[in-house]
């Protein structure tokens, strides 16, 4: 199951980087969308380490403690309203919500080939 799962997640974490193309900070969003990308393909391949999935999610973690003074409910609530960025608090809740869910799929991938070690 978390193999189909994680070929979606590849598809999701590709179309995410192609997206910010038009991004002010395009260059570091399509990075670390990148990245989480080819990590998931590695994952795919049985090529990925372990610790590089936990420095990708230590990274993004990190990143998003850097956002949360931007952060607001009001944010949160209209993060879907447009696709523009029509206030600071949406653009920082979109921001910090990529970051979590890039560093809770780095975690899963980190607790699956942990666990897949530990079998062997």
């Amino acid at each position: 199951m978390l193999k189909y799962i994680n070929y979606v997640v590849i598809i999701v974490f590709a179309i995410a980087a192609i997206v910010q193309y038009n991004d002010v900070e395009a260059v570091r969003w399509m990075l670390i969308y990148g990245a989480a990308t080819v990590l998931s393909i590695l994952f795919a391949m049985k090529r990925l380490h372990w610790t590089t999935a936990t420095a990708l999610a230590i990274i993004c973690l990190i990143w998003a403690l850097f956002i949360t003074p931007e952060l607001t409910l009001s944010g949160f609530r209209h993060m879907f309203d447009e696709v523009r960025m029509i206030q600071t608090g949406v653009e920082a809740a979109r921001e910090f919500s990529g970051l979590i869910l890039i560093a809770a799929w780095m975690s899963v991938l980190t607790y699956s080939i942990r666990k897949d070690k530990k079998s062997v």
